[in-house]
């Protein structure tokens, strides 16, 4: 997954400072071979649906031709701050490591579709204060960490013998693709990390979380913005369904968030369902 540039653009990605996107063209210079182009980026000057590739390159297409084979992405831009959405100040799987983030990305690809959030689990597992129950609890910005949710989860697992306890977690942080140094690795988002992503000032659509009405609501975008335009393109895995979230909603059940897209219109929903009986798709991301 290697990915060879020459002079400035080299030094720009490996250094991570700021660079001009209009003096950084990608094309057969600075990826040999390519042949699909794009725009080489930073963390400095990251962008909703910029595309992170597995050595930490970030370039504004998903895709270039190297030797005659394909490079594809592993993942997407959906969220951009240094804050505790996008997993800003946590400690990395080395344990002495802390996140200076800049932004949050999707996998291309589900994980796994049809899996529970737990075995038989019949207790809150990660904290009463952590419940997402309610409309402030998906608004507030703190407290929200679906990287330390999932690594709580996996944790927990272990201390009971059983690595897939919980197997929407496992799913996520186990994901065998590589990420770039530096990043947290696969995890599974939590409510309101999701929610922002679909929010946020992203060019995503407007979400009004005063009309979330739990297991009842699904939002359609009357300007569906870039989820939607993934969703469209031949490149990305569609995320149309029911995710897990890392979040619960109370002793017996999790969040999931819906995305989906028919008839070229985008809408979005969340719900609480059993924790061991629902089956639904495992999407991770990655801080970086």
């Amino acid at each position: 997954m290697a990915i060879l540039m020459t002079g400035v653009a080299m030094t720009c990605v490996m250094m991570m400072t700021s660079c001009s996107v209009s003096d950084n063209p990608v094309g057969g210079d600075d990826l040999p071979g390519g042949k699909i182009g794009g725009n080489l980026k930073s963390l400095d000057n990251v962008a909703v649906g910029d595309y992170v590739f597995a050595d930490g390159t970030i370039v504004t297409a998903s895709t270039y031709i190297k030797d005659g084979k394909y490079i594809h992405a592993v993942g997407v831009v959906v969220y951009v701050g240094q804050d505790a959405i996008s997993e800003n100040g946590v400690t990395l799987r080395d344990g002495k490591t802390t996140l200076q983030s800049h932004c949050l990305v999707l996998s291309m690809a589900r994980t796994a579709s049809d899996v529970v959030w737990a075995n038989n689990s019949f207790a809150v597992e990660l904290g009463d204060d952590n419940l997402v129950k309610s409309t402030a609890a998906l608004k507030r910005t703190t407290d929200v960490s679906g990287y330390t949710n999932t690594k709580t989860l996996v944790e927990k697992a272990a201390e009971n013998g059983d690595p897939n306890l919980y197997p929407a977690a496992a799913a996520a942080w186990n994901y065998d693709y590589p990420t770039p140094a530096g990043s947290t690795g696969w995890f599974l988002p939590s409510a309101q990390q999701w929610a922002h992503i679909i929010a946020g000032a992203n060019s995503l659509g407007q979400l009004d979380f005063n009309k979330v009405v739990w297991n009842d609501w699904i939002y359609e975008f009357a300007n569906p913005g870039f989820l939607h335009k993934l969703n469209a393109a031949d490149t990305f895995e569609v995320l149309d369904g029911w995710n897990w979230t890392s979040s619960e909603y109370d002793w017996r059940n999790a969040v999931a968030i819906y995305f989906g897209y028919v008839d070229n219109v985008s809408s979005a929903g969340f719900k609480y369902n059993h924790k061991g009986e629902a089956k639904y798709i495992v999407r991770p991301i990655f801080a970086m």
